[in-house]
C-alpha cells in the first residue's frame, strides 16, 4: 500500500509499505480519498514531540472496506466508510 511517511520537519515520503494484517475484531479500508488536516501541516513544517520518524500521515479518509474481521458484526466487505483519528496512538 502506498502511505505518506514521516521522518522530519519538510521530510514526508510516499511510500509502498506492507499491507496492515487483519485483526477478529478490526476492519481493512481501501483508501480513496485522505484530507491533509492543519496538524498534518504543523507537523509537517515543523515537527514536534509526539511525530517521530516513520510515522504514517493522514488520519482523515474515506474508502471502501475491503476486509473484515471474524468478530466484526455491523460492517461488510464494500461498505463505504470515512475515519478521523482523535487520540493518535503514535504506536
Amino acid at each position: 500500500m502506498k502511505a505518506a511517511v514521516f521522518y522530519g520537519p519538510n521530510d514526508t515520503r510516499v511510500e509502498e509499505l506492507d499491507k496492515p494484517k487483519l485483526s477478529q475484531k478490526g476492519i481493512i479500508v481501501k483508501v480513496e480519498a485522505c484530507g491533509i488536516c492543519g496538524s498534518d501541516l504543523h507537523f509537517y513544517r515543523l515537527g514536534g514531540k509526539r511525530m517521530r520518524p516513520g510515522t504514517v500521515m493522514g488520519h482523515e479518509f474515506s474508502g471502501n472496506v475491503a476486509e473484515v474481521g471474524d468478530e466484526v458484526k455491523d460492517i461488510r466487505v464494500g461498505d463505504r466508510v470515512s475515519g478521523i483519528s482523535l487520540q493518535p496512538c503514535f504506536a
